[in-house]
């Protein structure tokens, strides 16, 4: 009788675990997993770094197969790229890897521009105030300001181009002479169209939320650099904001550092229109919890550690004690989505402004 047990207990275990994983219950092994990358904090980038592509993820067919049918969903979220491929723009990757053949090259003119066109071609009004929104992501916030604020014209710049026509499509169907999405690698180089921008123009840049490459070997895929910030400094007016914000207070401080670092731009806590960003009601959305919930236990990246924790210009926009000191408020009450979603946990966001200002000469 206990062969017979042993026998049966022998096959039903194999079977009651198989029988768990088909209902999605994880085993002790799958929860151990998940532990301890909820330790590790979470990941940067799915891409290797000798990825040249998106992939099947972002909406492509695999080869070797007869292509599946679409469903009247995945149609209407299909985009055609510049290269003529069709894609599914709900299936881009969240992050890419910038500094792989397919990104990495400065950003062109939009292709209006190319034969020696003028902004006029792209805006009803090119002289209006223009927001530079860099990293763009879906485009909402610039979609949704351009239909506020009719009298600023908003130029979102993303690095992934399915999200870019996505966001045009949208644009005409809304009727915004006023709004411009561009596909482009920012830290590759936005000189050019900088350039080619008409003279006094440009307000207000906004970086808002990047990827925080939180591991040491993705620390070089950043965004912000102090290459990105030279050629900000150069191309930008004196009296025009660069706004900065991020869910990760250690991201902030590197942005913070590096913007110190280049020169050619002082903190301020004035917009471009001189209203001054105080706190609200006495609530510092710096500091945590700032609202009446309670702030939660989901994907929350506040003091999440980046790379070593150590990095070039590491301090310089700190305070004497060493501390950095953040806006206690969005200065425009204009929320990213990112930005919407951190607060309503309770987690506090880093924001910064630096103004423009003009350089004295040496000699």
């Amino acid at each position: 009788f206990f062969g017979l047990s042993s026998s049966w207990t022998l096959i039903c275990l194999p079977c009651a675990f198989m029988a768990e994983a088909r209902a999605g219950v994880p085993s002790n092994d799958a929860e151990e997993g998940l532990a301890a990358r909820d330790r590790e904090g979470p990941k940067s980038a799915d891409v290797d770094s000798e990825s040249e592509s998106e992939g099947p993820s972002a909406g492509e067919e695999e080869d070797g197969g007869p292509p599946k049918k679409k469903s009247k969903g995945q149609k209407k979220h299909m985009v055609t790229l510049s290269s003529g491929k069709q894609v599914n723009a709900k299936k881009v990757r969240n992050h890419v890897n910038p500094l792989s053949s397919l990104y990495n090259r400065p950003v062109a003119l939009p292709k209006e521009l190319q034969d020696g066109g003028d902004w006029d071609r792209i805006y009803a009004k090119p002289l209006q105030p223009l927001i530079f929104d860099i990293g763009c992501a879906k485009g909402h916030y610039c979609l949704e300001g351009a239909k506020r604020w009719p009298h600023l014209n908003w130029l979102g710049l993303e690095i992934r181009e399915p999200l870019v026509v996505r966001a045009n499509l949208w644009r005409e169907e809304h009727s915004l002479p006023n709004l411009r999405y561009l596909a482009g690698n920012a830290s590759a180089g936005i000189g050019d169209l900088m350039k080619s921008l008409p003279k006094g123009v440009l307000k207000r840049v906004c970086i808002q939320c990047p990827d925080p490459c939180f591991k040491k070997r993705h620390q070089k895929r950043r965004m912000v650099t102090p290459s990105l910030l030279t050629e900000l400094r150069e191309h930008m007016p004196c009296g025009s904001v660069l706004y900065m914000q991020s869910d990760v207070e250690m991201v902030a401080q590197q942005m913070a550092d590096d913007c110190v670092s280049v020169g050619g731009f002082e903190r301020t806590e004035q917009t471009e229109t001189g209203d001054l960003v105080t706190a609200r009601d006495g609530v510092d959305e710096s500091c945590p919890p700032h609202n009446s919930k309670p702030q939660t236990d989901g994907n929350t990246y506040n003091d999440a550690r980046i790379g070593t924790g150590e990095w070039e210009n590491k301090g310089a926009a700190a305070g004497a004690d060493g501390t950095y000191q953040w806006l206690p408020r969005n200065p425009y009450d204009f929320q990213s989505e990112r930005e919407a979603s951190v607060l309503s946990k309770g987690a506090p966001m880093f924001r910064m402004m630096f103004m423009r200002k003009e350089q004295v000469s040496s000699s």
